[in-house]
C-alpha cells in the first residue's frame, strides 16, 4: 500500500470535549462558522442527550448534565428541545444559532455508551480534517488509502457527526511507523453508516501514506 485514507469534512459537527471523550463523556461542542463553541441549556434532558450520541453513533444516551466551563461567551447554540429522534441537534427545536439565554454553568455534557470505533488523527482533527483511524480489537490504526475516495471520507464523516465530506485525502504524513494498518482496498457506496460496513480487503504489512478527511 503507498497511500492512507483521509478526510475534509463539512464546516458543521459535533463532538465531546474533556478526558474522557474518546469513550463517550464529555461536554458537547458544535462547529459552526469556523470555530467551535459550546451548547448551552438551562432545561438539558436524556432526550436531547440521546440525539447527541446517536448523531456520534454511540449507541444511546446514558446521562445528560450541566457543567460550568465559564465559556457561555463562546456559546454557539443553545436552549435545545429534542424529541430524542432527530437525525441532528440542528432538527431539534432552538431560536438559532447563536441564541441562548444561557450561564456558563448550564454549557452541556452528556454520557453516551460506548460503540464508536472510528476517529480522525492529526494536528487538525478537532476541526473534521486528519488521517482516519479504526479501533480493531482494542487497538487503533490507519486505513490503507488505495482506492480511497469522496464516498469513503463521506461514511467517515456522517460516522463522526459531520453532515457531509468535503474532499478526501490520501497523502496525510504525520503517521507514526508502528501504525497498524488495519483496512485497505475500501469500496463504500456512500450509504453505509459505518465505515466497517463498507467492503474492504482488511489488514496490510505496509502503508506509505494514509487515507484521511
Amino acid at each position: 500500500c503507498d497511500n492512507f485514507g483521509g478526510v475534509v469534512c463539512s464546516a458543521y459537527g459535533i463532538r465531546l470535549t474533556g478526558p474522557h471523550s474518546e469513550v463517550g463523556e464529555g461536554q458537547v461542542e458544535i462547529y459552526h462558522k469556523g470555530q467551535w463553541g459550546s451548547v448551552c441549556d438551562s432545561n438539558w434532558t436524556i432526550q436531547d442527550a440521546t440525539v447527541v450520541c446517536s448523531q456520534l453513533h454511540y449507541e444511546s444516551a446514558v446521562s445528560a448534565s450541566n457543567v460550568n466551563s465559564g465559556s457561555a461567551g463562546q456559546a454557539v447554540f443553545g436552549d435545545v428541545s429534542c424529541n430524542g429522534r432527530e437525525p441532528s441537534l440542528l432538527n431539534c427545536t432552538h431560536p438559532g444559532n447563536g441564541s441562548h439565554s444561557c450561564t456558563s454553568a448550564q454549557n452541556v455534557a452528556v454520557q453516551c455508551k460506548p460503540g464508536t470505533t472510528v476517529r480522525l488523527a492529526g494536528v487538525t482533527s478537532k476541526n473534521g480534517i486528519g488521517r482516519v483511524e479504526v479501533k480493531y480489537q482494542g487497538t487503533w490504526g490507519a486505513i490503507c488509502g488505495n482506492s480511497w475516495g469522496t464516498s469513503d471520507a463521506s461514511v467517515v464523516c456522517n460516522q463522526l457527526g459531520y453532515g457531509t465530506a468535503q474532499s478526501s485525502t490520501s497523502n496525510v504524513d504525520d503517521i507514526e511507523l508502528t501504525t497498524y494498518v488495519w483496512f485497505s482496498n475500501v469500496q463504500c457506496t456512500g450509504d453505509e453508516t459505518r465505515i466497517q460496513d463498507c467492503i474492504h480487503s482488511g489488514a496490510v504489512s505496509s502503508c506509505l501514506i494514509f487515507g484521511g478527511v
